[in-house]
């Protein structure tokens, strides 16, 4: 008696962690045919900056501005009105320091990655080569993106 209560206790804890994983992934797909939706719609770059900055701002629940670096180096806002927010001035000059010191770098992050998880895997966390939660073998993946230099402020910061 004693092991069916272990094995049903096991299959209940599987199953509602498998329900949460299903919600969060129709959340999200929810969330990307809406932005795919919206992209559809865009007849200019800018559009497609309102669009992402839309939706940033709905599934985070936050207010988001985007700003590019123009062809002196300068960091700007995209071209037209697509910017629910703006920053104060100062805030602009803090973001052109970052960017002219370095402190955002172009680079790449490489290892290995579980679908089922959603996130790169660790050699540790891996048990025989597999995703010690799915049991899956993870795939090698790299993906460039932007970084900050958080390395930079370690001392002030420690």
């Amino acid at each position: 008696m004693f092991l069916v209560g272990i094995v049903i206790s096991n299959l209940t804890a599987t199953l509602r962690t498998q329900a949460k994983v299903a919600g969060y992934r129709e959340k999200r797909a929810s969330s990307l045919y809406e932005l795919s939706r919206e992209l559809a719609k865009c007849h200019s770059v800018d559009d497609a900056v309102w669009a992402a900055v839309k939706q940033i701002g709905i599934e985070f629940d936050s207010q988001s501005v985007i700003l590019f670096p123009d062809s002196n180096g300068r960091i700007v806002y995209p071209h037209g009105e697509s910017q629910l927010y703006s920053l104060h001035h100062a805030d602009l000059a803090v973001a052109q320091w970052v960017y002219d010191n370095g402190h955002i770098y172009k680079g790449s992050y490489e290892g290995w990655y579980c679908d089922g998880c959603e996130e790169f895997k660790t050699e540790g966390e891996l048990v025989d080569g597999k995703c010690a939660i799915h049991g899956t073998v993870p795939e090698w993946l790299e993906e460039k993106n932007w970084f900050f230099r958080l390395s930079a402020y370690q001392d002030a910061l420690l």
